[in-house]
């Protein structure tokens, strides 16, 4: 490799104490076909030990670079700073507890040269931590892209991603022109944003994309599963809302100062709607149940009452349906389980009873024949019993015949 050439790929990973799953995200980074590479790990102030891990590698491997926070400002920053900081032709984010197929950044970069886009969407996979004998990934559900598609206009990206609500709004699928990601986080305010950073900062990417291209590939990107409920307070559901107001507005002012407010206020009603939706699905997904009157005061005010009153209930009614079918689904399914286990258990008695009641069957038989053989000796016993007294009053008679000619002969 030419050591003065600019990385073909930047992998930019935000890392905030991952450190439990860093070793694996970073083995798949260095460890990609494509060598030509530059990871940059930015350590958002991270309290356990992601700072020593990323050094660990930095120390062997130059193509790693770390950028420290001094202070926590969430993914959106992290990846602001990671894009300003990038030298590669294109770019690919990473989340510090996912990981990258080998082949993942050889893969993108042909195809995205190949179809000359501003950014390509390729497939990934949801790991659901299950794994086979030889410590593969044994169960994925592979999501993303399910039919090739390429758009030639910012109109068409928008009314795709924001309209038809079809894309994939995470923006660690895809593969970016840097030039882009580079511009489209420069513009975008420097606010904390720990939930669903991707959202907002897409809204400027496929702002200023005029190409991109839509690839079934094999997954090329390994997400970890969410594991149960993460059941969150109400104070934290208010912080999420909030955020996603604030997105709204500062996208709102972002297109003032670009004065194109009137061409694109139907996408940012629909970024908007969308976010609503979010919090909607957010509260039905993780707040406690009994916190509904506190939750819609909540919305309400985070999402100017007026205004989207109607939208909220809306959604609101929209998810708890959804919940609910969902849950009443989940309960007749588990009442059919139980049914089944019921009768299962139910056959299983019926045949252990069978069971008993054949070797029940074989012993009555058993002992008949025991009895049977007993009775036969009886008989034998008895007729041999007859027999022997039979002969015992013959030999008698002979004794006493005997006894009489034996008196006869020696009386004289």
């Amino acid at each position: 490799m030419n050591e003065n050439k600019n990385p073909l790929v930047s992998i930019i990973i935000p890392v905030y104490n991952d450190a439990e799953f860093l070793h694996e995200c970073l083995d798949s980074a260095i460890n990609q076909t494509l060598k030509n590479i530059e990871i940059i790990c930015v350590n958002d102030s991270s309290t356990d030990n992601s700072h020593e891990i990323i050094n660990e590698y930095a120390e062997k491997d130059k193509r790693v670079k770390l950028i420290n926070r001094s202070g926590s400002g969430g993914t959106l920053i992290a990846r602001k700073d990671g894009a300003a900081a990038a030298h590669g032709d294109f770019t690919i984010f990473l989340d510090g507890d996912n990981t990258l197929a080998p082949n993942a950044c050889e893969t993108a970069y042909n195809l995205i040269v190949k179809n000359d886009v501003d950014f390509l969407e390729f497939s990934y996979a949801v790991n659901e931590n299950e794994y086979d004998e030889d410590g593969n990934v044994s169960n994925v559900q592979v999501l993303g892209p399910d039919a090739e598609q390429f758009f030639d206009s910012k109109e068409e990206i928008q009314n795709f991603y924001l309209i038809q609500d079809s894309g994939n709004v995470n923006s660690h699928a895809e593969i970016f022109k840097t030039g882009l990601i580079r511009l489209a986080y420069g513009k975008t305010d420097n606010f904390y944003c720990s939930f669903d950073a991707d959202s907002y900062a897409m809204f400027y990417i496929i702002y200023y994309a005029s190409k991109m291209k839509r690839a079934v590939t094999e997954p090329l990107y390994f997400e970890k599963a969410e594991t149960g409920i993460k059941e969150i307070s109400v104070d934290k559901f208010e912080q999420y809302c909030r955020q996603k107001s604030l997105a709204a507005e500062l996208i709102r002012k972002f297109l003032e100062r670009e004065e194109a407010v009137v061409e694109q206020e139907k996408y940012i009603s629909a970024w908007q709607e969308k976010a609503i939706k979010a919090c909607c699905l957010y509260y039905v997904k993780n707040v406690k149940k009994e916190n509904f009157d506190v939750v819609v005061e909540i919305l309400l005010s985070s999402w100017n009452e007026k205004e989207n009153a109607e939208k909220i209930t809306l959604h609101f009614l929209t998810e708890l349906r959804k919940y609910i079918n969902l849950t009443t689904e989940l309960d007749n399914r588990r009442k059919e389980l139980l049914a089944q286990m019921e009768n299962d258990e139910k056959s299983a008695r019926i045949k252990e009873l069978q069971a008993f009641c054949e070797e029940q069957d074989r012993e009555k038989e058993r002992f008949l024949q025991e009895i049977a053989r007993k009775d036969e000796k009886i008989s034998e016993l008895e007729s041999a019993a007859v027999l022997s007294s039979k002969v015992y009053n013959a030999a008698r008679k002979i004794k006493n015949l005997l006894k009489k000619i034996h008196a006869k002969i020696f009386r004289h």
